[in-house]
């Protein structure tokens, strides 16, 4: 169920204990963000399907099992209900190639994955302050 007001992003990590340090740090930041996890983009594309409202923001992970993270921006992109929602891409592994290649398909950042509890909370407050529709 949604709280009007809340807003709300949809998280593609396919790393479960990645996924429990986010949830840990999304609670330490007080971040008023609701969030939900999907762990691959097929995963993604059913809860997006059974959304009655769209996410205001999404962050993917670059490297996911099956689709990747750019495979699925494209297939986003396209889409005429989710193609303008702002993308945050991230990867502990970043290359220059990697960070071009994500802003060529059209994603809003790139960041370098936070690796530590401090980094994450951090992360989260910046994600706060975003304004988004």
């Amino acid at each position: 169920m949604r709280t009007p007001g809340l807003k709300n992003i949809l998280i593609i990590e396919d790393n479960h204990d990645y996924q429990t340090l986010l949830t840990f740090s999304h609670q330490r930041s007080q971040n008023a963000w609701r969030y939900d996890f999907a762990d691959s983009a097929e995963h993604a594309h059913v809860l997006l399907a059974q959304k009655k409202t769209a996410p205001q923001v999404l962050l993917i992970d670059y490297d996911l099992p099956g689709s990747n993270g750019i495979e699925f921006l494209d297939e986003l992109k396209r889409s005429p209900v989710y193609g303008n929602i702002p993308v945050f891409m991230f990867s502990f592994y970043e290359t220059p190639q990697m960070v071009r290649e994500a802003y060529a398909h059209g994603v809003t950042a790139f960041i370098t994955k936070p690796d530590n509890y401090t980094s994450l909370v951090n992360m989260w407050s910046g994600l706060g302050s975003l304004s988004v529709q």
